[in-house]
């Protein structure tokens, strides 16, 4: 391999930079002292002169004001047009000479003019005219509606003499003689413009005039409205008028001339650099030799290996790559231990959560100095803490947000389970579940130290954190042979949440301290309930109502709600789709997507009863509203209410109502279909069988006369109808009736 001299490059190149960067901050640091003395010694005089130009406007104001003030208060041509009654008369054309007068002879006076109110005639140094025809009558009702003495103006735009529009400032005053008046003096922004230039140097000053709502009036150079976005600037605002003067300079850095000893200094200067940079050039080459050796040295032992690449390389690139891959592999070790440690850990806890219990499985536990020795023989609990609602905590949030929540509820319970001086192990078994393995304190389980730890985190989390967590508790086992039974025994009791609630802490007792859902009965409320619904009676909400209270008394599990809620909404859109076109596009576009996502969105009980009856309610709405634009839709309601009432009469028929209501048999059929979406005959039929099913167990008639009552000539019939219908006999419908009764008085007592 053929040596290189770059590695002599690099030591020069190394030196000469910190050289020449120490130079040139000297010189910097030097050349902005003197700068900064320079621009404190201008912002100095600046201050000083933006004051003498405050001044000078103020003055030339004072002075128009004065010339308000003598005109209104001696006996002149103003005083004497605005009070007729005056010892002295004028005319309004003598008024327009005077205040032609008083504008030639001050220049800063762009236009004026005077308003009588008591004739609303308006008086200008050009014109005569009426209050109504004046195009500065907006400034003037202004004027009226703010309390005097009035000040000088903002600026605004003031309309003149043949619609020539002005950017002005004003004065106005108004004049209390007889019905009173006022006089104002408008002064062109131009003027101040020009006032400000001749007072400034464009080249060297940017100045601003701002009125008292910092709106421009007049400015010089390219000074920016808001101060912070210049250096230099200087502000003062005026106790006459509040108006606002700004002033920034423009600083030179360099003189334009220099003197002799400053070129000799300079001279001076260059040569310095000039011999350090020689010195450190004869310093790098008297190092060259050992450093030469010492490269050889370091060629001979590295070229002995095969991986050295080839070609003119010198040897700081060799040994830099040799300890880069140095580093790549033992990164790329560490990581990998790193990595394999964690999911070791895992796996061992999974195993020891699901039963797979195994020598390492100990070996790592008793590693554990928090544990204390004979970890094996002591008692245990494990605990599953729930994210609840977590399909939106998924959509809320962006997964940097979510593992940091997660983290917070994983160190909560941590430090929580410390200040009971209890050694626990912490893992996420799924995206929403987090297993605590808790080691049981020797106290007595009355304490139920385990309770305390997961109230208090589920307290903590739901006062400082955007969710909320269940907790599932289970049994307390000896060893760690049985950790997978009590991880089993938390599962199930989250498994009963959806009848529990949210943000609990379920046990064991909770989940049998109440009674198994029957969910055949709770199947049976949903016929008579979807059928209510789809004829449009009001009724519906009184058996949603019952149908949710009668499912909360029960504890059902997730998979018995959903189970539950398919059959609720399979039935609901069976009953829908006999509806007309109109009315099951409507079900099928409005109802069936939310109750759809409502069973993955939604996991309790009353978030499913809340959703479930909003939209059931809303799109009944618009039902009614479809059915009451129909032509019939009063006469079908009246067709309705007669069968309820006569419901009893063994010849109802559509002949019967026919007759009755005047209407033929086959078109009242259809009518009755479009409005209530069911056949007459299914209709009657189910009217007749709840309140068949009312006198069961509500009275001791018999079988007979109940079928009697409700319009059945033969028992025959009407056993085989309400079979047909209930799924029982008569006569098993009252006695489980009557058995499900007794024992829930025994249950309530």
């Amino acid at each position: 391999m053929q040596m290189t001299r770059s590695w002599f490059y690099r030591l020069l190149l190394s030196y000469l930079p910190i050289f020449l960067f120490i130079v040139t901050m000297l010189l910097l640091v030097s050349f902005f002292v003197l700068s900064d003395l320079s621009r404190k010694s201008a912002v100095k005089a600046n201050d000083v002169y933006i004051q003498r130009v405050l001044q000078t406007i103020d003055n030339s104001l004072q002075a128009i004001e004065k010339i308000m003030l003598r005109e209104i208060f001696s006996e002149s041509e103003i005083h004497a047009f605005i009070n007729p009654v005056s010892s002295k008369s004028a005319s309004a054309y003598e008024v327009g000479v005077k205040l032609m007068r008083i504008r030639d002879d001050n220049p800063a006076v762009d236009s004026i003019y005077v308003v009588r109110a008591s004739d609303g005639v308006v008086v200008t140094e050009s014109t005569i005219t009426r209050l109504s025809q004046f195009q500065d009558t907006q400034f003037l009702d202004l004027l009226k509606q703010t309390s005097s003495p009035y000040y000088w103006s903002g600026m605004r735009e003031y309309t003149g003499f043949q619609n020539k529009k002005t950017n002005v400032i004003s004065l106005a005053k108004e004049i209390h003689q007889s019905s009173g008046g006022f006089l104002i003096i408008n002064v062109s922004a131009s003027y101040l413009e020009q006032l400000l230039k001749d007072m400034s140097d464009p080249a060297i000053n940017d100045v601003m005039l701002l009125d008292q709502f910092r709106n421009e009036i007049a400015s010089v150079g390219s000074l920016a409205v808001e101060p912070q976005e210049r250096d230099g600037l200087s502000q003062r605002t005026s106790g006459y008028t509040g108006y606002e003067i700004r002033s920034g300079f423009r600083f030179f850095a360099f003189l334009d001339k220099v003197s002799t000893f400053t070129y000799i200094c300079i001279l001076i200067g260059f040569l310095s650099i000039c011999t350090g940079i020689a010195w450190i050039v004869l310093v790098s080459r008297r190092n060259y030799k050992p450093v030469e050796r010492l490269l050889e040295r370091i060629h001979t032992l590295k070229s002995k290996r095969n991986d050295i690449p080839s070609g003119r390389q010198d040897e700081f690139t060799m040994i830099e790559a040799a300890l880069d891959k140095m580093a790549e592999e033992s990164s790329f070790y560490e990581k990998q231990v790193e990595e394999n440690k964690i999911y070791r850990r895992q796996v061992q806890v999974q195993d020891l959560l699901e039963g797979r219990h195994s020598s390492g499985t100990d070996t790592w536990l008793s590693e554990r100095e928090e544990w204390g020795s004979g970890i094996g023989s002591k008692q245990h609990v494990v605990a599953v803490a729930e994210i609840d609602r977590y399909h939106w905590f998924s959509r809320s949030y962006p997964s940097s947000d979510q593992n940091l929540l997660k983290y917070s509820l994983e160190k909560t319970i941590g430090e929580i389970a410390s200040g009971y001086s209890v050694p626990i192990w912490t893992e996420w078994v799924a995206g929403n579940r987090l297993a605590i393995i808790i080691q049981q304190p020797q106290t007595t389980p009355s304490d139920r130290v385990p309770d305390r730890i997961c109230n208090e985190a589920r307290e903590w989390v739901q006062d400082n954190l955007p969710l909320t967590v269940t907790f599932g508790l289970g049994d307390i086992v000896d060893g760690l042979q049985l950790v997978s039974i009590s991880y089993k025994t938390a599962l199930s009791c989250l498994d009963y949440k959806p009848s529990l609630g949210n943000n609990q802490l379920i046990t064991i007792s909770d989940t049998q301290a109440r009674p198994q859902a029957d969910m055949f009965r709770h199947v049976q409320l949903v016929r008579p309930f979807a059928s209510a619904y789809k004829r449009g009676e009001e009724q519906w909400k009184g058996d949603c109502l019952h149908f949710f209270t009668e499912l909360k008394k029960g504890a059902f599990t997730r998979d018995d709600l959903i189970s539950m809620m398919n059959y609720m909404i399979y039935y609901f859109h069976r009953e829908m789709m006999e509806h007309t076109s109109e009315l099951r596009t409507l079900w099928e576009t409005e109802a069936m997507p939310g109750l759809t996502s409502m069973l993955d969105e939604d996991e309790t009980l009353e978030e499913v009863e809340q959703r479930f009856t909003r939209i059931l309610t809303d799109l009944y709405h618009k039902i009614i509203l479809i059915r009451e634009r129909r032509n019939n839709h009063m006469l079908m309601k009246q067709v309705r209410d007669y069968i309820e009432e006569h419901y009893g009469d063994a010849d109802m028929s559509l002949t019967y109502l026919s007759d009755q209501f005047g209407i033929n048999g086959k078109y009242l059929s259809r009518l009755f279909k479009e409005e209530f979406g069911e056949n007459f005959g299914e209709h009657l039929m189910q009217v007749r069988m709840e309140h068949a099913k009312s006198l069961l167990l509500e009275s001791a008639a018999s079988i007979n006369d109940i079928a009697e009552k409700v319009g059945y000539t033969t028992s025959i019939a009407f056993i085989r109808v309400f079979k047909k219908v209930a799924g029982t006999t008569p006569g098993e419908y009252r006695k489980n009736g009557l058995s499900r009764t007794s024992d829930e008085r025994i249950g309530g007592k």
